[in-house]
């Protein structure tokens, strides 16, 4: 195999896995998180800078019924 094949393969499966951290980008942004949970006294409920937990079992929409 020449280096121009090799390069080639290399380049095809960095834009493969470029389109899978894309769609994983995608689905996350999708997910309910902590920006819009109705739970104002959680313990994992961030601080101002702090990353939001995504898909987080403890969420709870307006529809929820609350404890």
């Amino acid at each position: 195999m020449s280096r121009f094949d090799q390069d080639r393969e290399d380049l095809i499966r960095l834009i493969f896995s470029i389109c899978d951290y894309a769609r994983l980008g995608y689905s996350i942004s999708t997910y309910d998180n902590c920006n819009n949970c109705k739970v104002s006294d959680c313990e994992y409920k961030p601080k101002c800078g702090d990353a939001v937990r995504w898909n987080c079992p403890l969420w709870k929409g307006a529809d929820d019924e609350t404890d």
